[in-house]
Parts: structure tokens; sequence; C-alpha cells
């Protein structure tokens, strides 16, 4: 009994040797501070969308709101969904306030977004819709650039049949924008 209280005691300092040795010898990993860069961004970019939605009910401040969208769509990681979701809805912001170019833009960033993070259907409607926007505004070659794109996307093996025959067919114009592109 008396080398196993022996043993025991010499293993027990043994672990408390070796864990301050590892304490003293092994740096500490970085922790991310609560005020990160990251975080910061953010909160910024949370502010700045509950900013905009605060405009929401005002037509007349619907291309305000837009630039705040646009800022928080920015301020977010390509891969935060997020970004994708507050630059679209600022294109169509534009859109609904009049500016025509200011969608088209705001479209293509969003799909640019959306193909990002790997989201071939929503980066495709962005596409198509930058293209309807860009037709709008008489921009004939741009639009049949960005439909052009748009059914290549359309194409991808990673979309269901059901989200190709969708694309499809707001590429005809069987959308709410109800725009038709001629070759």
């Amino acid at each position: 009994m008396k080398t196993t209280i022996m043993v025991l005691t010499f293993a027990a300092a043994a672990v408390a040797m070796t864990a301050d040795v590892q304490a003293a010898t092994i740096p500490a990993l970085p922790r991310m501070a609560a005020d990160s860069p990251v975080d910061e961004r953010l909160a910024q970019a949370n502010a700045l969308q509950q900013e905009a939605e605060a405009l929401f009910d005002d037509s007349r401040e619907w291309k305000r709101a837009a630039r705040l969208m646009e800022q928080s769509a920015e301020l977010r990681s390509e891969s935060d969904p997020g970004a994708y979701e507050q630059m679209a809805y600022a294109a169509r912001l534009r859109w609904a306030a009049g500016d025509r170019n200011g969608a088209k833009k705001a479209f293509e960033r969003a799909g640019e977004l959306a193909l990002a993070r790997g989201e071939i259907a929503d980066g495709a409607r962005a596409y198509i819709d930058a293209a309807f926007a860009a037709s709008a505004v008489g921009r004939a070659p741009e639009a049949r650039k960005l439909i052009t794109f748009a059914e290549g996307l359309a194409q991808s093996p990673q979309l269901s049949e059901e989200q190709r025959r969708e694309l499809i067919a707001r590429i005809k114009g069987q959308s709410p924008a109800q725009v038709t592109i001629s070759r």
C-alpha cells in the first residue's frame, strides 16, 4: 500500500510538472478578440442594414436605403449569404426607385457574390435581372452578354431540372419584369 501511495503521488507530481512545463513552453493560441476587425465589420454591416430597413416604408428614401444595403453587403465576407442578399435587395430598391443603371450594377454585383459562394441559381437570377435592367436603359449588347452568361449558368449540372426550367423561363421574359431582350 505504501508503494501504491508513493507511485500515485509521483504520478500526480509528474502530471502537475508536465502541465507547468507545457504551459510555459507552448504558446497560447491566439484568441479572437470580441472587437476583432471581422466582428466590427459585421456589426457595422448589421447596423447599416437596420438603418436601410427603417427607410423601406418611404419610397422617397429608397435610393438612400439601396446605398446603405450596398455598403452593408460590401462590409460582409463574400462567403456570408447576407452579402448576396443585401446586394440583391439594394438592386431591387434601385429598380423600384427608377435607377435602372444602379440596379444593373447592383444585380451584377449580387451575381458575383452568389457565384463566389457557389450559389449558381441565385447568380443566374441576378445576371438575368441585370440583363433586364441593361435592356431597360437601351444597352442591348450588354444585355445580350449578361443573358448569354446566365444561359451558361442555367446549364450547370449542379442545378436541378426545376431550377433550370425556372431560369430558362425568366430568360425568355416570363418573369415579373416581363422584359424581353431581342437577339
